[in-house]
């Protein structure tokens, strides 16, 4: 005999089973892209600065970037040794963001965490991280962002806010004199 509550209970059923697979899903696309920011922006980024990937030299399968932002990327392969990374404070809002190869960021921070109008940082894992901590001195002063990257490949993002126009230019400068070179 069937209940008045059968019918309720297989579409309340089949919603939750279907809105766990789209999750499922949605998570896992990202992952599973063959072209993903990685794959499209590591071989224009070659040597120990920022390579500007908005404006005339924007790769032909970027999205459309907005005007008013300058882009600029490294990428990094952690395997040969941590990368530094050093920037100087733009006057409007400058970002730096550490993503993971795959998607996904692990890592992000703005021009407020300058010091005297730069940004140093190390990124390195937690191998190399804890090789540096065993040759240092207790004493020694540590003048650089250590960041642990969770990964050995990624992409670091530089991004200035270019407020008018005109100051464009002064932008892109600034996110192409990001250096990322290897610590030594």
């Amino acid at each position: 005999m069937r209940s008045r509550w059968d019918l309720p209970f297989v579409i309340v059923c089949g919603l939750v089973l279907g809105a766990i697979v789209h999750l499922i899903v949605v998570l896992r696309v990202p992952a599973m892209a063959q072209r993903d920011a990685f794959a499209r922006l590591s071989p224009i980024t070659k040597g120990n600065s920022a390579q500007l990937v908005t404006g005339a030299v924007q790769p032909q399968d970027m999205p459309l970037p907005d005007p008013a932002v300058a882009v600029a990327v490294c990428s990094f392969n952690l395997s040969k040794g941590p990368l530094r990374i050093a920037a100087s404070a733009f006057p409007y809002l400058e970002t730096l963001s550490f993503h993971q190869r795959g998607g996904g960021v692990f890592y992000a921070l703005t021009d407020r965490a300058a010091v005297r109008g730069s940004i140093e940082i190390m990124l390195m894992t937690q191998r190399q991280l804890d090789e540096q901590l065993a040759r240092e001195d207790e004493d020694e002063i540590v003048r650089e962002l250590r960041i642990v990257s969770p990964v050995q490949e990624g992409l670091v993002v530089a991004r200035a806010l270019a407020p008018w126009p005109s100051q464009k230019k002064q932008a892109e400068d600034a996110v192409r004199a990001v250096s990322c070179g290897r610590a030594t």
